[in-house]
């Protein structure tokens, strides 16, 4: 009789339950969280807001949860329209829970944000992140065409209109229109190129060009980057941070 080998099935079946098990527990605990509340808000901001960009925090705390412990503790800070802000600290100093505030991903324990004199947690979700451009560091990608991905959002996702033209023209300018044209079968346009195996079409660092060009093609005055240009050269400079 070998032991080792029943010892070793043993270990190998109780791993899978484990994590089964975990995989059982992450599912309830995602369908036991409450949807976001977008029905308390009293602010109707005009549509051209925000017109100037500045965001001020002010006395702001905040958490992970509705009375947990604060993982953003008294930030003041004042970045004036146009301004570019780099936020620099070692893993796990706060930039990236700071950066989630903008977008309404914390609970505010105290003080608040102001987007041109605005406090964002009198703002619908929805209509604050349709205002803020993001540039993460992991390219996303959407099942569909070149145009689909560049131009997501419908008509009450608050974004205006895009036309092929303007979507033809970024990515000349982040250099990606001849592959993509070239890469269209026959008369195909190259806006109509499907992306759903984009690995296999676009590099790491091509991906990132073609997010930066969506976020060109977005409307807005505030640009939040993270490391969005880590595998990029010096041809394609962006700071990180906010501006």
């Amino acid at each position: 009789m070998d032991l080792g080998f029943d010892f070793r099935i043993i270990i190998l079946y109780w791993t899978e339950l484990e994590t089964s098990l975990s995989a059982v527990t992450r599912i309830r605990q995602f369908a036991a969280t409450p949807p976001e509340d977008e029905t308390s808000c009293p602010i109707s901001p005009p549509e051209s807001w925000p017109k100037n960009g500045s965001v001020d925090f002010k006395n702001f705390c905040a958490s992970y949860s509705n009375g947990g412990k604060l993982v953003i503790k008294d930030v003041n800070l004042n970045i004036k329209p146009g301004e570019k802000i780099g936020l620099c600290g070692r893993t796990g100093s706060g930039k990236s829970s700071l950066i989630a505030t903008l977008f309404g991903l914390l609970s505010v324990q105290q003080g608040g944000i102001f987007i041109d004199d605005v406090p964002i947690k009198d703002i619908a979700l929805s209509l604050l992140r349709s205002k803020i451009i993001a540039l993460p560091q992991e390219p996303l990608f959407l099942k569909g065409t070149v145009r689909y991905n560049l131009n997501p959002w419908t008509a009450k996702d608050h974004h205006s209109a895009i036309s092929d033209e303007q979507m033809a023209e970024v990515l000349k300018e982040v250099k990606l229109w001849d592959k993509l044209k070239s890469a269209a079968e026959g008369s195909q346009s190259a806006l109509d190129l499907s992306l759903d195996n984009v690995e296999n079409l676009l590099s790491q660092g091509e991906r990132q060009l073609f997010c930066l060009a969506r976020s060109i093609l977005m409307d807005g005055k505030i640009v939040v980057l993270d490391e969005a240009t880590s595998r990029q050269d010096s041809l394609f400079p962006v700071k990180a941070g906010l501006c």
